[in-house]
């Protein structure tokens, strides 16, 4: 806990050109979403010349991986391993959720978070089966509610999960005799898949790039464009056949 605090009181404290930048495009990423914020809306905030982004950061994503670089790595480690979320401060949390979810997409991320990752997770304490999938159970359920929050205020409600999770002991798999035990895995048909049932090669496209954007970016960033985007479709090949978002998710799932 004491190196994310140690390097947010860093980061907080630079306030040199490069520091307000970095202040500046985890700002926006939390009021705009990820894939919303420009070069321009960066200058913009942290109050410096054009030539500040473009000579330290090449541009927007760089500015983003060079943020990232600053803290990514402890406060990944806490999200992990934190006890409780009073432990996590919220500063930039959901821009740096963000930024480690669109690393998956984008290079410049990729670049610079999965040596992160690679590098907490061989940290971590892994000494038994029961601790090494708290901290994966830590991590999903804190994402996951990270992102559902902005569009389900009660999804809060599942904050004292997290607890559970957290105080889950480490002889767990002993003491409740699940040693050796496995969970049965269920196989959806392929008949019941949307994506595999629908004969419209347009709307299957549209479904399909549905799920990588709200995977990706999480249901608050997803729009209608970033969706044709990733389709490699127009507006105008949706339009005829679900006129918002909405009418595209209530589709999938009237015929999931």
């Amino acid at each position: 806990m004491e190196d994310f605090h140690n390097a947010l009181e860093a980061f907080e404290a630079d306030n040199s050109p490069q520091g307000r930048v970095l202040r500046a495009g985890l700002q926006l990423i939390e009021t705009l979403g990820i894939d919303r914020v420009t070069v321009a809306a960066i200058l913009g905030e942290a109050k410096v010349v054009r030539g500040t982004v473009y000579a330290h950061f090449g541009e927007v994503f760089g500015v983003f991986a060079a943020a990232w670089t600053k803290l990514g790595a402890p406060w990944l480690r806490l999200m992990m391993t934190a006890s409780d979320e009073s432990m996590i401060p919220p500063q930039y949390r959901s821009a740096l959720v963000q930024i480690l979810l669109a690393a998956r997409r984008a290079p410049v991320l990729h670049e610079v978070v999965r040596p992160d990752v690679d590098s907490v997770w061989g940290e971590l304490d892994r000494s038994t089966d029961t601790s090494e999938l708290r901290a994966v159970w830590l991590l999903i359920t804190r994402l996951s509610l990270d992102l559902s929050l902005p569009v389900l205020p009660e999804a809060n409600a599942l904050v004292p999960l997290v607890g559970v999770i957290a105080s889950i002991p480490d002889d767990a798999f002993e003491r409740y005799g699940l040693v050796g035990q496995q969970i049965p895995k269920h196989e959806i048909p392929a008949a019941l898949s949307p994506l595999k049932s629908e004969n419209d090669d347009i709307t299957r496209r549209l479904m399909v790039a549905a799920v990588d954007v709200v995977a990706g970016s999480g249901l608050a960033a997803a729009s209608m464009l970033r969706v044709c985007r990733t389709a490699r479709l127009t507006p105008g090949a949706a339009t005829p056949r679900f006129a918002d978002l909405r009418s595209l998710h209530d589709y999938a799932f009237a015929n999931a």
